[in-house]
């Protein structure tokens, strides 16, 4: 047996009240109105759905975007950037790779916050355990950069050109391995943000 929905079962009830009192034609009349409001109401329901399920899409994408160019900027450094400039002298590395780091710096921290919040918000809105995950993984981007490299970071900010020597050449590739683990946080949460994207 087929179980009613509430619109039917409102327009039946209606229809025999309008039966058995005012006639066949008025309880007509009434069963086409509240057929058309129970319309109504479905397709407003359906299209509050279709909106919100959009801006869920819109916020993952400006998490999964953000990490991406995060990524992306990372990936640049680790395999492009940083391996052509070892190829210079002690003082040119030096000299070049400070206002580097500063420029790449402000941009990543940045591209790393935004994303992490973007993901926060995703899950707020459609709860998937890999925003969770994502915005863990480029976030973790800060407490490394702050404990595992700003150290070596202020020892290099603080030789001047004219000290960079063998020992400043061998910090900046060590630095350049520690890059390295930023890089790969960034594509991580790249990828877990494609799976939460493809999960909803």
């Amino acid at each position: 047996m087929r179980i009613l929905s509430a619109c039917e079962f409102a327009m039946l009830s209606l229809h025999l009240v309008n039966r058995h009192g005012q006639g066949i034609a008025i309880g007509c009349a009434q069963d086409r109105v509240a057929h058309r409001a129970c319309l109504t109401r479905g397709a407003g329901a359906a299209g509050g759905a279709r909106v919100r399920q959009r801006e869920d899409s819109v916020i993952g994408l400006l998490a999964l975007g953000f990490a991406a160019m995060f990524a992306g900027a990372a990936l640049y450094i680790t395999y492009a950037e940083h391996p052509a400039r070892l190829l210079l002298d002690d003082r040119s590395l030096l000299r070049q790779w400070k206002p580097s780091y500063k420029r790449g710096y402000a941009m990543q921290a940045t591209l790393a916050v935004l994303s992490g919040a973007a993901a926060f918000v995703a899950y707020a809105r459609a709860p998937h355990p890999a925003w969770i995950a994502g915005a863990v993984l480029i976030l973790a981007n800060w407490p490394y950069t702050l404990f595992a490299i700003l150290p070596l970071n202020n020892t290099l900010m603080a030789l001047s050109e004219t000290a960079a020597d063998r020992q400043s050449t061998e910090m900046l590739r060590r630095w350049g391995r520690l890059h390295a683990f930023r890089t790969v946080l960034g594509l991580a949460a790249t990828i877990v943000f494609l799976w939460a994207l493809s999960s909803q």
